[in-house]
């Protein structure tokens, strides 16, 4: 999916977003699919991040604050992380 990777480091850069656009346009995406699709991806990047902060079973401080931003920026709840981070708890 081209939001993710376009949001995998957590930002766009002018490039990707020209890239985006154009995509948008060409495959008639309406803002309302847009949106959705765009939610879609920062929770994979989100659920990624977590599952690589899980990975040894410990949550070092630097993996927390990482996860903390990507929330942050991606606008993503508390209940949405709860969520996430009860599968990756079933998952590790």
């Amino acid at each position: 999916m081209a939001l993710k990777r376009g949001w995998a480091d957590g930002t766009l850069t002018k490039d990707e977003e020209a890239l985006l656009t154009t995509l948008r346009k060409a495959l008639d995406i309406s803002d309302e699919q847009h949106d959705d699709l765009q939610k879609e991806a920062y929770l994979d990047i989100y659920l990624e991040a977590i599952v690589g902060a899980w990975e040894d079973g410990i949550l070092q401080a630097e993996d927390s604050e990482k996860s903390e931003e990507l929330r942050e920026r991606f606008h993503i709840s508390a209940q949405d992380h709860l969520k996430i981070e009860r599968q990756v708890r079933e998952f590790v």
